[in-house]
């Protein structure tokens, strides 16, 4: 209250500007004023003490601390953790330690801060989601690309895995980073190899190089005396066989072999480990070396001819122990097995044609000194050693001429092919109607019919002798992969492999067998999306059972036309009257083996008895993609082993039918659609 002086028709103080009706009438000071109630609260008029310093000063402290405990203008919203995305590959144990799987990699969407354990778990969830051969049962470690685990982080300094730290170290974006899932008994193994090889490089500062010694290669200071050697290894082994206890045999045998150079330690293969014709080819694919690559490029279909020599010329400059990798020109494929296969499938039918009429290996001079018969022998070995079937062509005659010895002065129709015995009786049933053929087999004596007895001991002699010529060169063939020691010492076990017989039908797959191997990838249960899969599948397993039982003709395809005139019989402009077409067609057989070969690359059942797994997937979105087009074909992924359907198009049984003929017949080379 200001105290001034109240005027009248004025409802406010003109100085302090408070109200003059609570104030009192006019005339009367604003200093007056009468006790009236506000809220149902006495309102006091009396005048405010003045405050002193000290509660001057604690009053605006109070103030200065209430107004800072204001809510600001933004609200306080709580962090979010920020989800990324990284990937994950597998890892499996290999001869030389682990090895990355090729298109095996997933992405994991994890947080930013995740631990070792939860990159873990969400990597075998993930895994286990997407994979039906993924074991999650068993126990799983994260490596890091140079295979150490990543419980850890990299470094000196021993810290625990973060994947927001780690992506700052490395420098790349979440999406570049991979991690890889393997068993840690698997990465116990690789430890393991690992200290032995270091182990080994420390020997071998110690040994000497037998093969130096042998070849005579040593420089002068580091040559032994050979006989000084021999005589104590001759102790040695004398030592050994005057142990009693086979214990005590054993490890005097150990020191022996410690003492001697790694190098001096030839390969022996134990006959024990061998009872049947499984374990030969598991022997031989163990030999295999992933480390480089036999690679062979050519067109398809070329004659076995070309092929040998495309070979031989190969196998010069890269070991056939390596892993054959086929590209053929003019095609966009990429190997990762699937074109080997095809190639080794088509190489061994054409050699048993070209090669091995009749069961027996054709008489020409020329395949030996060319050394056909040898690379023969290399690409059986190859093929049993990487996945191709088994040359199941030879008659028991023949395969018996690669190792037996053959009494010349007594051969029986045992050592004769079928063909040859035929052609025996004919000989002696009229000699001189033979006379060229009896001359060029080396029979120098009368040609009639009372020595018909001495022409045909002549042409058995021939007939076996120049056998075991050729089937001699085809097992020196196989030497770099072992196989003519495996065949000489086991010979009644390796006799499937190469004898034309059970082995060669059990081999052939029926609509049964593929249609087992096919694993769909079906929609959710109770959808109509999962109906229409269920029913194309069943189109799919009547396909192949009508493809094994009726004889159905496949589409023709033009390969080869004149060069004036186009393929679609439109002369070209080069002048000229009007010519008629000539075009040559290719018609490929409809059967089992054939469209295995074409979803897989291999026409056989596997000889180890692993079935491989088709994945078919269901394409219901082609339409989506391309409303205007009008067909699709299924799509097949050979080194996947997938097959994509496209649903839209392939509804009913008899369109899935021709869909599918066209497109195995059309589609076969490893081209873009």
């Amino acid at each position: 209250m200001c105290s001034a002086k109240l005027r009248k028709d004025v409802r406010f103080c003109w100085k302090c500007n408070a109200d003059q009706i609570s104030a009192g009438p006019p005339g009367e000071s604003t200093n007056v004023v009468q006790q009236q109630e506000s809220f149902g609260r006495p309102q006091l008029g009396q005048k405010r003490k003045a405050m002193s310093i000290e509660s001057y000063l604690k009053t605006k402290s109070t103030e200065r601390q209430s107004a800072s405990t204001f809510r600001s203008k933004k609200k306080n919203t709580a962090k979010v953790e920020k989800k990324v995305s990284v990937n994950i590959g597998i890892k499996v144990m290999s001869t030389n330690g682990l090895k990355t799987v090729r298109g095996k990699r997933l992405p994991v969407t994890v947080s930013q801060q995740s631990t070792y354990a939860m990159l873990l778990e969400q990597a075998l969830q993930k895994w286990s989601a997407y994979d039906k051969n993924f074991d999650a049962s068993k126990e799983y470690v994260l490596l890091y690309d140079d295979d150490r685990c990543a419980q850890f982080m990299p470094g000196q300094h021993a810290e625990f895995f973060c994947l927001e730290k780690y992506k700052t170290e490395v420098g790349r974006d979440y999406k570049r980073i991979i991690f890889y899932l393997c068993l840690k008994k698997d990465l116990e193994q690789s430890e393991d190899l690992e200290k032995d090889e270091e182990t080994d490089d420390e020997k071998s500062d110690d040994n000497f190089n037998l093969n130096l010694l042998f070849n005579g290669d040593l420089p002068p200071e580091e040559m032994f005396q050979i006989d000084d050697f021999i005589d104590a290894v001759d102790k040695a082994e004398t030592e050994s066989q005057k142990e009693t206890s086979s214990s005590n045999e054993q490890t005097e045998s150990n020191e022996i072999s410690c003492n001697l150079p790694q190098d001096a330690i030839f390969d022996v293969i134990s006959d024990s480990g061998i009872d049947d014709y499984k374990d030969v080819v598991n022997l031989l694919r163990s030999k295999v070396k992933h480390d480089d690559q036999l690679f062979l490029t050519m067109r398809r279909h070329a004659p076995f001819s070309r092929v040998l020599s495309l070979w031989k010329r190969q196998a010069l400059k890269s070991d056939p122990l390596h892993e054959l990798k086929v590209h053929y020109s003019g095609e966009d494929g990429i190997d990762s097995g699937a074109l080997a296969l095809e190639f080794l499938e088509e190489c061994i039918q054409e050699m048993g044609k070209v090669m091995f009429p009749d069961g027996s290996p054709i008489d020409s001079s020329l395949h030996v000194q060319n050394g056909d018969f040898r690379a023969c022998g290399q690409l059986v070995a190859v093929s049993l050693a990487q996945g191709g079937p088994p040359p199941c062509f030879l008659e028991k005659c023949a395969y018996e001429a690669m190792f037996a010895n053959v009494d010349m002065m007594n051969i029986s129709d045992e050592h004769l092919t079928a063909r040859e015995i035929s052609l025996l009786e004919k000989v002696r049933s009229d000699c001189k109607k033979y006379t060229d053929l009896i001359i060029d087999h080396g029979y120098t004596g009368t040609i009639s019919n009372e020595h018909v007895d001495e022409i045909i001991r002549s042409l058995k002699v021939s007939f076996v002798s120049r056998r075991c010529l050729y089937m001699n060169e085809f097992i020196i063939g196989a030497e770099s992969y072992g196989l003519d020691k495996i065949m000489k010492d086991n010979p009644s076990v390796c006799e499937p492999l190469f004898v034309n017989g059970e082995l060669k039908n059990g081999l052939r797959p029926s609509a049964d067998y593929l249609f087992s191997l096919m694993v769909p990838n079906y929609s959710e249960v109770g959808s109509t999306r999962r109906c229409t899969e269920e029913n194309i599948m069943d189109y799919l397993q009547d396909t192949l059972i009508s493809f094994e039982d009726e004889n159905i003709e496949g589409h023709s395809y033009a390969v080869a036309w004149d060069h004036e005139v186009s393929p679609d019989g439109i002369q070209s402009n080069n002048g000229g009257d009007d010519k008629e077409m000539r075009v040559e067609f290719s018609t490929p057989i409809v059967n089992i083996p054939g469209v295995m070969g074409w979803l897989i690359g291999t026409q056989h059942v596997p000889i180890n008895g692993k079935k491989p797994n088709i994945a078919v997937f269901f394409d219901h979105d082609c339409l989506v993609r391309n409303p205007k087009h009008s067909i699709c074909f299924p799509l097949v992924g050979a080194c996947a082993k997938t097959l994509t359907i496209p649903v839209a198009h392939m509804r009913n049984e008899t369109k899935f039918k021709e869909i599918f003929l066209m497109a195995y017949c059309k589609g076969r080379p490893f081209t873009k659609p």
